[in-house]
């Protein structure tokens, strides 16, 4: 038996008013300003939080000995704030594209508005641009990390041929104490 089909009321909304098939109508400029700076907070709050993940990274880069887990584990969390970033740009962009006319032709009308944004956007800014420093002294010590790890396997291996050619040696020169040597 076929599964009723949902009521009228259950049935997502996509972009139509809920009791007819109208469209429904644009939001009001001052709401969608609203929600670009809503949107804004966020965007800073997420990159705040990446820089604390970069200095947890470069705490962990910086012990002895790098615990490669702990590593791995900032890393994934980082990439999950990226991906929320992500996620606010496209929406960012998506409500602004709506607004943006009204904006350019009524600018003095939302004009504390569009200053609040400019001061949002400064200090997102700011913070990308520490985010990068951090990213650039993170890649250094990355790159020292690997170096010494390749360094350190190269020592241990050099150690293990060097002890298994002495003890060939050994195993060479040392006369067979219990081989028959009669004829």
């Amino acid at each position: 038996m076929p599964s009723p089909s949902p009521r009228r009321d259950d049935r997502p909304h996509r972009g139509r008013c809920p009791r007819s098939s109208a469209p429904l109508e644009r939001s009001n400029p001052m709401t969608e300003l609203t929600i670009l700076e809503d949107s804004l907070k966020k965007k800073k709050k997420v990159l705040s939080d990446i820089i604390k993940e970069n200095e947890s990274q470069e705490s962990a880069l910086k012990a002895e000995p790098v615990s490669f887990d702990d590593f791995e584990a900032i890393v994934d969390k980082k990439t999950g704030l990226i991906e929320e970033l992500v996620k606010l740009d496209q929406g960012f962009e998506s409500v602004y594209d709506r607004i943006r006319e009204q904006l350019l032709t009524n600018r003095e009308q939302y004009k504390q508005k569009i200053e609040s944004l400019k001061l949002l956007i400064t200090e997102i800014t700011e913070l990308s641009v520490s985010i990068q420093a951090q990213e650039g002294r993170n890649k250094v010590l990355v790159e020292k990390v690997l170096k010494q790890s390749k360094d350190d396997l190269k020592t241990d291996r050099i150690r293990a041929k060097a002890a298994y050619d002495f003890m060939s040696r050994q195993a060479r020169d040392v006369p067979a104490r219990f081989m028959d040597t009669k004829k």
